[in-house]
């Protein structure tokens, strides 16, 4: 079985990141639509994030952490298809001059 403490501090390091992506409690509550005073009382763990809150917020990380691979992987294609045309094929490749 899962201790309460443990899932306690999943749930408020989760919000901890989402604050962070957020530009601080302001900006998280606003995403949220909740108020900053309930967010500061779960982050100091003096009641637990309710679970509806702890699943909006790992959705919302979610997000953005698919969100960051797609660009990063985008950048890296666009890296490849922009060093793949400077290749020329020499004598070394077996190619015809």
């Amino acid at each position: 079985m899962i201790c309460a403490g443990f899932v306690d501090s999943v749930h408020r390091r989760a919000l901890q990141r989402a604050v962070a992506l957020f530009g601080g409690v302001r900006g998280l509550a606003q995403q949220l639509n909740i108020s900053r005073v309930r967010i500061d009382v779960w982050l100091r763990g003096d009641s637990p994030v309710p679970g509806d809150v702890f699943l909006t917020v790992v959705d919302v990380l979610l997000a953005h952490d698919l969100a960051e691979l797609k660009k990063a992987g985008s950048t890296e294609r666009q890296r490849d298809v922009e060093v793949s045309p400077n290749k020329k094929a020499g004598p070394e490749s077996g190619a015809a001059q």
